[in-house]
């Protein structure tokens, strides 16, 4: 059995790997997030396959698990926020509105790869700037596409989704678990 390496620094999908009952070690890419491609979709899947690759080449006897997340709201991609400031103002966009979280993954060993995503519609309530602000001094948000943690205190702002609630965490667990039957790398 290949050693499986999860291309990711993000606690929350080491959490959701470990829940899944995968051994894996962890190997943090080293690619610039910062592309120009306006498409979400294109733009999350292109992030996940460059994650992948960039750690498949530095462990090429090794199945790669890299991922990307990113917040969709009317075309605009939101990210992870650069600061302060810019957290504020994604979580004031999110306000009162239905966005798409999106997520891409690239699952892959020197022979072969395979890119695939989820998407979840997530209802966030009206927001005042009070409550905005009340919750970026409860949680760090820096390292979260659209500058929120579903699981985290930000979870009673949230009406309804529609799609993998784990998706949203940043790992969407039954079609990761499937993908990695497929290949034979999870035997049961």
């Amino acid at each position: 059995m290949k050693e499986i390496i999860l291309g990711s620094a993000s606690v929350r999908r080491q959490e959701l790997l470990t829940k899944m009952g995968v051994k894996f070690k962890v190997v943090v890419s080293k690619v610039d997030e910062n592309i120009e491609i306006k498409n979400p979709l294109k733009y999350v899947s292109k992030l996940a396959y460059l994650k992948g690759i960039d750690v498949l080449n530095r462990n090429s006897e090794s199945v790669v698990l890299a991922a990307d997340t990113i917040v969709e709201l009317k075309g605009e991609i939101l990210g992870k926020p650069k600061d302060e400031r810019d957290a504020f103002s994604m979580l004031r966009k999110l306000s009162g509105n239905t966005h798409t979280v999106i997520t891409a993954v690239f699952i892959g060993d020197k022979d072969s790869y395979v890119l695939f995503h989820s998407k979840t519609l997530v209802k966030v309530n009206t927001l005042t700037d009070s409550e905005i602000a009340i919750y970026l001094r409860s949680e760090d948000v820096f390292d979260k596409a659209g500058s929120y943690a579903i699981q985290g205190a930000f979870g009673k702002h949230i009406s309804f989704i529609k799609g993998d609630y784990y998706n949203v965490v940043g790992l969407p667990l039954a079609i990761v678990y499937e993908a990695l039957k497929a290949r034979g790398i999870i035997n049961v």
